[in-house]
């Protein structure tokens, strides 16, 4: 697969990012099915949180983040909707941003709500 203009993103925020896997099972699933979607690992400290969220919710084509460990509370609160579970537990694995609303939904990966 070759990543374009209509490349779907879907990004991964963790701290530190180098041992999670997860990008490389969805880039290849992605390329089996012909999906023009990439999975990309982003390594973002917590002090950084707010301001990282606020940036890259201005890029059209990504499609939402996979959040884990330690930012699942702290994006929680950056959502300004969240499903019944991720308000109920107070975390999020899961995120997209609304554009058309202007905020950050928040869930719990296995849900589909979100």
């Amino acid at each position: 697969m070759q990543i374009d203009g209509n490349t779907h993103l879907v990004g991964l925020i963790a701290h530190p990012v180098s041992h999670v896997r997860t990008p490389q099972l969805f880039n290849a699933s992605a390329a089996n099915q012909g999906l023009n979607a990439v999975c990309v690992p982003f390594h973002v400290k917590p002090p950084q949180l707010k301001a990282w969220l606020n940036g890259v919710s201005t890029l059209q084509n990504l499609r939402g983040l996979i959040v884990t460990i330690p930012h699942k509370e702290a994006v929680a609160a950056a959502c300004h909707k969240l499903t019944d579970t991720a308000h109920l537990i107070g975390s999020v694995s899961a995120m997209r941003f609304d554009h058309g609303k202007g905020w950050w939904v928040g869930a719990i990966l296995m849900e589909t709500a979100l």
